[in-house]
C-alpha cells in the first residue's frame, strides 16, 4: 500500500527540517550515505530539497541558520526587488518573507 501523496510530502517536510536543525547544529552537509541507506526511496527527492534549501538560504541572505533572512533584521529596511529568474526556475511571484517563492522550471 503507497503513501498518499499529502502524507509523502509530510514527511518529505518533516525529514528536510530535521536536516536544517542538523545543519544549524554543525554546519555541514547531510550525511547522504546515511540517508540512503535509512530511506533510499526517498533519498533523491532529499537531495532536491536540500540543494533548493541552500539556494533560498542563500538568496535570503545566506546568513547564519536562524539568523534573520536580509533586510528583516532592520524593519524599516526597504523590499528586496522579485528577481525575475532564479538558476533554472522563472519566478512566478513571492508567497513569503525570507526568499519563498513560486517559481516555474524553465528545462
Amino acid at each position: 500500500m503507497s503513501k498518499s501523496p499529502k502524507k509523502h510530502d509530510t514527511v518529505l517536510l518533516s525529514m528536510i527540517e530535521d536536516l536544517m536543525q542538523e545543519r544549524s547544529q554543525s554546519d555541514g552537509e547531510p550525511e547522504w550515505d546515511r540517508i540512503a541507506l535509512e530511506h533510499p526511496q526517498v533519498v533523491d527527492e532529499l537531495r532536491e530539497l536540500w540543494a533548493t534549501a541552500m539556494i533560498v538560504e542563500e538568496f535570503a541572505g545566506g546568513g547564519s541558520p536562524g539568523a534573520a533572512p536580509a533586510g528583516l533584521e532592520n524593519p524599516t529596511a526597504t523590499q528586496t526587488p522579485i528577481p525575475g529568474r532564479i538558476g533554472d526556475y522563472t519566478v512566478l511571484e513571492e508567497i513569503g518573507r525570507g526568499g519563498v517563492y513560486r517559481a516555474r522550471q524553465t528545462s
